[in-house]
């Protein structure tokens, strides 16, 4: 298996010598086709070894814990680590086992979005929302990482949501909420370095839209085109705007901010996620709503929304579109309140299809998902409503079908999925959890 990745690795610095035998490559080439070898390298290593979980006490969702500060018998918000041992025999007794968890001394901060996927050399950024923190990660010990820096404040905002990686290490993060003095208080976007220090800031209000309460929430961050695009969807029940915006990435300027026009469905309603298609340059928006959208013309300086379908049905709750994932041409949709687990086709992004569904029981509400991107695994969370459990599900990459990884489970229990609602945790965390973000990361 090493044998094999070195292989690849030295092939792409050669190939990139022959392509370039009538001039030298330049520092830059030669370190994107280390890089690239790298990629091919960790492609070959096997599937992720761990599973990192973002959670904290059940009651942690309710936003009445306004101090932040610990009661008696609380317990802190903290990191779970998940050992996925590779399938081999002997390992069943460590898949799915917890087997560390980091508390990061903070309490009902509302653990809740983070960086989806783990990139190796760099820290992970989690939210606490409710508290209005984030939370760095040290991960350079897969198996023990530690709590590296705490951002408490953004300048002019507050309660960041959303997280994306950018190519120079940097973070996006996306925050609900502006200064009270501002008609609509609306949110905004924030670049963070590596260490969680505050780079620069930018207000989501619009002067074409004088007073609207924007509440920045997911974003998507499309290199190739100089772009960000961002959502707005309110944490609680205000009712804020049904707009996306679009910036430009290098100037941190908005562009613009696109309404949702209403729908007889109401399948505009609640901009939820955006998500960067395989092909670097399309994206697609979900509603909470259900509501499926293709940003056109992002190249220009006059993109548009345009709907492509929904996916509610003709009966019975039509909502809970959460927080999808995209894995090659496969756009993995949990739906909470559906109980389901959807997988649309996006080969074609201006005609989406459904191909699979995975139900749920009615204890599990999916919400969160994240991809491993060293096999066919792909995380599920609970949303909150139901009980706390993460599930583990495998993605066929010819047909999109979906199935429960039925091996991923507590020791002795008859149901699939590990159950965050247990008494004791390693490392002395004591009580139930409720469990939100989650991404895989390699052993090395």
């Amino acid at each position: 298996m090493v044998a094999r990745a070195l292989s690849f690795a030295c092939l792409a610095v050669v190939c990139l010598l022959a392509l370039g035998a009538a001039q030298t490559p330049t520092r830059t080439e030669a370190a994107r086709a280390i890089r690239h070898a790298a990629r091919i390298a960790t492609h070959f290593a096997g599937p992720s070894r761990y599973l990192y979980v973002w959670a904290g006490p059940k009651d942690s969702a309710d936003a009445t814990h306004a101090a932040h500060a610990p009661g008696p018998g609380d317990q802190s918000d903290f990191l779970a680590v998940v050992d996925l041992q590779p399938d081999k025999p002997g390992a069943q007794e460590r898949y799915g086992r917890v087997v560390a968890t980091v508390p990061v001394g903070a309490y009902h901060t509302m653990p809740h979005h983070a960086e989806q996927a783990f990139v190796p050399g760099r820290n992970w950024f989690v939210s606490g929302y409710m508290s209005g923190q984030l939370f760095v990660f040290d991960a350079a010990d897969r198996a023990h990482p530690r709590l590296a820096a705490r951002v408490d404040t953004m300048p002019g905002l507050r309660q960041p949501h959303s997280l994306a990686r950018l190519r120079n290490g940097h973070v996006i993060a996306t925050v609900q909420f502006g200064p009270d003095t501002v008609r609509g208080r609306p949110g905004g976007i924030v670049e963070l370095d590596d260490s969680g220090r505050v780079l620069r800031t930018a207000s989501s209000a619009d002067p074409a839209f004088p007073g609207t309460s924007i509440r920045t929430y997911g974003l998507a961050v499309v290199p190739a085109l100089d772009r960000i695009v961002t959502t707005s969807s309110s944490m609680d029940d205000e009712r804020v705007a049904d707009v996306l915006q679009v910036w430009g990435l290098s100037d941190f300027r908005l562009l613009r901010t696109i309404p949702l026009p209403p729908r007889p469905d109401n399948a505009n309603r609640e901009p939820f996620e955006a998500r960067v298609l395989s092909d670097g340059r399309s994206v697609l928006i979900n509603t909470y709503r259900c509501g499926f959208y293709r940003v056109a013309d992002l190249e220009t300086l006059a993109p548009r929304a345009e709907f492509l379908l929904s996916v509610q049905p003709p009966t019975g709750p039509r909502n809970g579109c959460s927080v999808p994932v995209v894995v090659g041409h496969y756009w993995v949709m949990p739906i909470a309140y559906q109980h389901r687990v959807a997988v649309l086709d996006v080969s074609r992004p201006d005609h989406p299809r459904e191909v699979s569904s995975l139900s749920t029981d009615s204890t599990f509400f999916p919400h969160w998902s994240a991809a491993d991107p060293q096999s066919d695994r792909i995380v599920v969370t609970e949303q909150g409503d139901g009980l706390p459990r993460v599930m583990m599900a495998r993605l066929d990459p010819n047909t999109g079908h979906l199935r429960w990884d039925e091996r991923f489970r507590d020791a002795g229990s008859a149901r699939p999925g590990l159950n965050f609602g247990r008494s004791t945790w390693p490392n002395g965390a004591a009580g139930s959890a409720m469990p939100h973000a989650a991404v895989f990361v390699p052993e090395r």
